[in-house]
């Protein structure tokens, strides 16, 4: 299948708004046995983001809908590498911690890598443009190839990796906002997000994500977005998301095009079974 985003306005609920990684930040929290990891080094347990929110406004409220993918910044290097070896790889965050005292301590080091989260929720009710961010769900997608990798030196050499896919939870609450100035929206919304407790060597360890996301779309200058996001539960499947004012049109061949419209409304399922087709968003009439 290939899917065309072509720049040729029907109206459609869903607005994607791309986020901005110069504004958008997740810090890390974690801990092992109940001790606080440290930096591997400056900036360790930050990163940035970037990714997109599918966002369906109405007259009361806002939801965010399938389509919305933030995914963590792999800008550095971190330790251990994958499954635990002793290179440093590209991670999202690398993190290291003492525990225990005498013959019994391990230095334990530990890197998160390829995080991405999901997030939607019911509508969400706002007041001049202010709502509750802890009607938000992230979760990390069941077929992701997030880990955390680890490493343990003690008395025995321990290393390994723990997928992180399928995990999530509801967001805490906290003032986020919808805003609108010199013909751009904006979206700020705060992150807190705790992660259900994960068996590594050390211990049980505990994830905790705390910061924000900002992200924003452009009103007058409008650019013609399509997404498409695999199933986690389908693999036969993608979920369609595209934004207003533009409309889904569809072709079983390019040469010559047949192009017609495609009568659904974003987010929509598409089959990849057999001669799935090319996709398109084109300006409505």
């Amino acid at each position: 299948m290939i899917l065309v985003a072509i720049p040729i306005r029907v109206s459609a609920a869903v607005e994607l708004f791309e986020i901005d990684p110069v504004s958008s930040t997740l810090n890390l929290q974690a801990t092992t046995a109940d001790v606080a990891w440290q930096v591997q080094g400056p900036g360790s347990l930050s990163a940035t983001c970037h990714g997109w929110l599918a966002v369906d406004i109405g007259p009361t409220g806002l939801q965010l809908i399938v389509g919305s993918r933030l995914a963590v910044d792999q800008a550095n290097s971190w330790q251990p590498g994958g499954q635990g070896t002793s290179t440093p790889e590209p991670a999202n965050y690398g993190g290291k911690v003492v525990i225990g005292t005498g013959f019994s301590t391990v230095h334990e080091i530990a890197a998160l890598r390829n995080l991405a989260f999901d997030i939607t929720s019911d509508l969400l009710p706002t007041d001049n443009g202010q709502f509750d961010a802890s009607g938000l769900a992230l979760a990390i997608p069941p077929t992701s190839n997030a880990t955390v990798d680890y490493r343990d030196n003690g008395l025995l050499v321990l290393s390994g990796h723990r997928a992180l896919g399928g995990l999530g939870g509801s967001n805490a609450a906290g003032a986020a906002r919808l805003s609108f100035f010199a013909e751009v929206q904006t979206l700020a919304i705060p992150i807190n997000l705790s992660l259900p407790t994960q068996e590594i060597a050390a211990g049980e360890a505990n994830f905790r994500f705390t910061g924000s996301i900002v992200a924003r779309r452009g009103i007058m200058i409008l650019k013609p977005q399509l997404i498409w996001i695999p199933s986690p539960t389908t693999p036969s499947q993608v979920t369609l998301v595209w934004s207003s004012p533009y409309k889904l049109q569809r072709a079983s061949t390019l040469n010559p095009p047949d192009w017609s419209d495609f009568a659904a409304a974003a987010p929509v399922d598409i089959p990849l079974d057999g001669d799935t087709g090319f996709f398109r968003v084109i300006a409505g009439e």
